[in-house]
């Protein structure tokens, strides 16, 4: 039974390798045109508007979306889904709001004016990723890592050939934030159509005291993971959003091409290998707590043997690589990269350890932990604003800390894994309710 749980993890991380590697193979390829066809500036709103799309998106269904694939029974699946869906339209009306009264301040603080008319479209942006995001839930669900990796690649098809589209008409920055907003959206479509059937065959368990019954359940998704949620986003992003801040739009595109090149692998890899590993161990029985702890370290071995060479490639010939491959406009952005590759490296292992956290129910640890990164992150910008740095500096500050941030957590998450899940196991979120 074991073996067979760690197979099927791996095939499922292969399937969505697959899709995922395409996905990205397009990206790649698309880059040194993008890189060509739009300036460091245009690129800079981009990456705030992402920043910003990125931060919000995890707001909207108050992270109950994350509960999804854990209830033994579809109906109760589907009531969280469904209430996902509503919190969703609500969060979403009061985000427009926010920012149709105070976007402008906000845009202003960052340097960032350029977005102002464009603020409906981080509005669409950010209802698009969760809408995304909920619905790949119910395919880690069922385990249908296939539809999953067809939507990955038509999001990155579609919204590539659009920023491409948009730049050679001369629509720009507009035309990298449409191309944004396509690939976000793209696949839902495909997620309805795949799962119609699953969702007309347990409509019937959908009703309002259900809902309510599953959102007191499952409250330690918004009580603690959406404030953890928040600030991971927050502090994910929060690089971009501090240099613009700082520097202003040129230099963050700048970072933002480095950041984006140099997440390749963590989200060509340990998106794919987190999500699979998710819907694996969120099948065990109770009492697996040894059964996760192998896969956890079956996990965080392959995945240091595949970012260990990617990270020295780019820590060594970073500027030499980005010269290359996106012109001369873009030698800062390949020192960037050089200083950033030691702590990517640390971010693509520990991605899946967090799923871990959603099974034994360590809510609050999590929000300790990006609590720390956030805090970590704010005082360097403090700091930063103080003594002005040079921009270079201060990224390799920044990536100082994060290295050091991420082998801390991921050392911690490791040992409570091996001391405590066989303990915590047997209180899996799902596993003792009685489904409705």
């Amino acid at each position: 039974m074991s073996g067979l749980t760690e197979g099927a993890l791996w095939r499922g991380v292969l399937k969505l390798l697959v899709g995922t590697v395409l996905a990205r193979i397009i990206g790649i390829l698309a880059m040194p045109i993008l890189a060509r066809i739009y300036s460091p500036t245009d690129h800079g709103v981009l990456a705030v508007y992402v920043s910003m799309v990125t931060i919000l998106a995890p707001i909207l269904s108050l992270r109950y979306a994350l509960a999804v694939p854990l209830p033994r029974r579809d109906g109760t699946a589907l009531n969280l889904l469904v209430l996902s869906f509503v919190l969703k339209i609500v969060t979403t009306s009061v985000l427009a709001c926010v920012l149709y009264f105070a976007g402008e301040r906000l845009f202003k603080w960052m340097s960032m004016e350029t977005l102002t008319p464009w603020w409906w479209m981080i509005v669409a942006g950010a209802f698009a990723m969760s809408a995304y995001e909920l619905l790949s839930m119910w395919a880690t669900r069922r385990r249908n890592y296939h539809v999953i990796a067809v939507t990955k690649f038509t999001q990155s098809l579609f919204g590539e050939l659009v920023k491409i589209g948009c730049g050679l008409l001369g629509i720009k920055p507009f035309g990298l934030i449409l191309g944004h907003l396509v690939s976000q959206g793209a696949g839902v479509g495909t997620f309805v159509r795949s799962f119609r059937a699953d969702f007309a065959r347990n409509a019937r368990f959908v009703r309002i005291r259900t809902m309510w019954w599953v959102a007191k359940y499952y409250v330690g998704f918004p009580g603690y993971r959406l404030v953890s949620q928040l600030l991971l986003a927050f502090s994910m992003q929060a690089p971009l959003v501090f240099m613009a801040a700082l520097y202003g739009p040129n230099l963050t595109g700048q970072l933002g091409l480095a950041l984006m090149a140099l997440t390749l692998p963590v989200s060509l890899i340990g998106q794919a290998v987190g999500q699979a590993f998710y819907g694996e161990i969120a099948r065990l029985a109770p009492g697996s707590g040894r059964r996760i702890h192998q896969l956890t370290m079956s996990v965080q071995k392959r995945l240091f043997v595949v970012g260990i060479p990617f990270s020295a490639l780019l820590f060594f010939a970073g500027e030499w690589l980005f010269t290359i491959a996106f012109g001369p406009a873009w030698a800062v952005a390949g020192r960037f990269a050089e200083l950033l590759a030691p702590f990517v490296l640390m971010q693509l292992t520990s991605a899946p350890l967090m799923q871990v956290l959603n099974l034994l129910r360590s809510q609050r640890l999590f929000l300790f932990i990006n609590l720390a990164r956030t805090l970590g992150l704010v005082c360097i910008y403090v700091a930063a604003k103080h003594i002005e740095p040079a921009a270079e500096m201060f990224v390799g500050v920044v990536s100082a800390f994060l290295f050091v941030f991420y082998s801390l957590a991921s050392a911690l998450v490791l040992l409570i894994v091996r001391n405590g899940a066989h303990v915590q196991a047997g209180r899996m979120i799902g596993r003792t309710e009685d489904d409705r």
